[in-house]
């Protein structure tokens, strides 16, 4: 692992890209913040039988830190000392949650679940684990044909099943979205990712 300088940061280009694209991220979300609450109470009532899944997301997500733990345990003091903080960081908080829901206190802030009943209320067809489906889909299209290619079927596939675009418009757009990757990745040399597809076939910039 390679560790910078504050001045060596300051002389790459890609850092003031990359700060300038979180500034403008950070002010385009607060000018534009949603006033309706994300969090709260749960749309039904939770019982104590209802906290399994989020007992075992929870365990699961220890349970990644404590490896992570372990894999940056011997690098140096300056390569392990930031993950190991963020790790013990994590740690706490998700210790305290795993406290709450062992504990079953369901009336606590904490316990929070967006998706008790929703499959009594229709909601999977359009709530969170709908979307989450399409992001998953996206995924393994990535490591199926690669990272360019998978955007071009994702946008196509979205915008024409989902947003019912005209033909025109989806195709303008995600003419668009490829032209901008191809952009980045030239005047900021990065390297897409390669998925199984072009294992098999060599295929043209950028879709390779």
């Amino acid at each position: 692992m390679q560790i910078y300088t504050l001045t060596e940061l300051l002389a790459r280009p890609l850092m003031w890209v990359l700060l300038a694209i979180n500034l403008a991220s950070l002010w385009f979300g607060l000018a534009n913040r949603p006033t309706l609450a994300t969090e709260g109470v749960s749309v039904a009532a939770i019982t104590r039988r209802q906290l399994w899944p989020q007992i075992v997301f929870l365990s699961c997500v220890m349970a990644f830190v404590v490896c992570f733990v372990i894999n940056v345990w011997n690098l140096t003091i300056l390569s392990s000392i930031f993950p190991i903080s963020v790790a013990v960081i994590t740690l706490i908080f998700a210790g305290t949650a795993m406290t709450v829901l062992l504990l079953g206190r369901t009336k606590s802030s904490i316990v929070f679940d967006s998706e008790v009943g929703w499959r009594e209320r229709g909601e999977y067809r359009t709530g969170l684990i709908y979307y989450m489906l399409w992001i998953t889909g996206f995924l393994g299209a990535i490591y199926a044909v690669g990272f360019v290619l998978a955007v071009i079927i994702f946008f196509a596939t979205f915008l024409t099943l989902h947003a019912r675009s005209r033909w025109w418009a989806t195709l303008i757009m995600v003419a668009s979205v490829v032209v901008a990757l191809a952009t980045l990745s030239a005047v900021l040399n990065i390297n897409l990712p390669n998925g199984l597809l072009q294992d098999l076939i060599s295929l043209p910039w950028p879709l390779s």
